[in-house]
């Protein structure tokens, strides 16, 4: 769809996190999803976005909070768990924003949302217009949201140790799916 693929460069343009080496995979409309993501040798920041938009005729058009989200892969405890259970959908070639998920799924995730939908009232098409106003708006919010807040969600859970402190020794283990996506045990069996 040639709106969403305008929309998203506009996100990739005005947001910029390419400036803290983050690269980015091109919105997919099958799956409501755009990933911006960071790697280094143990792990794999992302902060994914998708949009909300009425399925009839994609009019009007704006970002989804539930859908702006960040989280961390450890790449050796997914490497555990993809040993124990087996992903049918792994692929070595990551081509687009599908094939990531797939690939590198959510180790550690914000369960809560991290915004209100206020943040993102503004609708960046309507009535078959881009709203360029809107469009600057938004991106404002969610660059602020991500400096302020995304950011230090990777930077306080930057290693295993991280998780085991700030986690596994301060919630009770009941609490422990509000940060663990998959298998929580598995997961800590992998720690």
């Amino acid at each position: 769809m040639e709106v969403f693929k305008i929309i998203d460069k506009a996100i990739v343009k005005n947001i910029d996190l390419q400036k803290f080496n983050f690269s980015h995979l091109n919105y997919m409309y099958d799956y409501n999803t755009g990933i911006f993501y960071k790697e280094t040798e143990t792990k794999i920041d992302v902060l994914s976005y998708g949009f909300n938009y009425d399925y009839r005729d994609n009019d009007p058009i704006s970002i989804s909070h539930e859908n702006f989200v960040p989280w961390i892969t450890f790449k050796n405890v997914e490497k555990i768990l993809n040993f124990v259970l087996y992903n049918l959908y792994e692929t070595k070639q990551i081509t687009n924003a599908h094939n990531f998920y797939v690939n590198n799924q959510k180790t550690l995730f914000i369960d809560e949302p991290m915004i209100n939908e206020d943040a993102f009232i503004y609708e960046l098409y309507k009535d078959k217009q881009y709203l360029e106003q809107n469009i600057l708006k938004s991106t404002e919010s969610a660059e602020i949201l991500i400096k302020n807040h995304f950011f230090s969600f990777f930077e306080n859970f930057s290693t295993l140790q991280d998780i085991n402190d700030k986690i596994i020794e301060k919630y009770e283990w009941q609490q422990w799916n509000k940060f663990f996506l998959r298998t929580t045990i598995l997961k800590l069996l992998s720690y």
